[in-house]
């Protein structure tokens, strides 16, 4: 009696139990590793912004808010711990020596505030976990001023720490930004 070679029923089923495992445990691995992805895009663009900011300082563009053009005395990023905390500002500061951003009341500008260039919203899935505001404040404000660009911070404070995290606060990434302009990540 000749034999025939393959396999038999029961091989068949612990091969596709094997593959099914593995595909299993690389999917866990490949979602919780989007989820930290997405915290590094998160850091990343946050220093991104800040760096953004310092360099319109130098470059000193003029802003066009509906019919108008300004020329801001310097460019600055805008924290808010209360409210939504998800989202952050970059502005044209119109005051001399005002290192604080001024909200307009209506649109990108209104009498005696800072210009709105852009509201950013941080990547779904993180949150602006903390800021070193100091005591008692829920907002900070980051001032480049041309030509140098020399570094201000609103309310008395000499440097900031972001901390971004996940939602859940699983993981968390630190940004400091520090009275010369650099920005370490960790």
């Amino acid at each position: 009696m000749k034999k025939e070679k393959g396999f038999t029923l029961v091989e068949m089923l612990v091969c596709v139990a094997i593959i099914g495992a593995i595909s299993g445990a690389s999917l866990v691995y490949f979602r919780g590793g989007n989820r930290t992805w997405a915290l590094i895009r998160a850091t990343q663009a946050f220093t991104q912004d800040v760096r953004r900011a310092s360099n319109m300082a130098l470059s000193s563009p003029k802003i066009t808010c509906g019919e108008t053009e300004y020329s801001p005395k310097g460019y600055g990023i805008y924290f808010n711990k209360t409210g939504n905390a998800n989202t952050y500002i970059l502005f044209g500061n119109l005051t001399t020596g005002d290192n604080a951003y001024d909200a307009p009341t209506s649109g990108c500008y209104s009498t005696g505030s800072d210009v709105i260039i852009e509201t950013i919203t941080i990547e779904a899935g993180v949150k602006m976990q903390s800021l070193s505001a100091p005591s008692g404040v829920d907002y900070i404000s980051i001032v480049f001023v041309p030509p140098d660009p020399t570094v201000n911070f609103s309310n008395g404070a000499d440097s900031l720490i972001a901390v971004l995290s996940l939602l859940d606060g699983a993981q968390t990434r630190q940004v400091t930004i520090n009275n010369k302009g650099n920005i370490n990540t960790d």
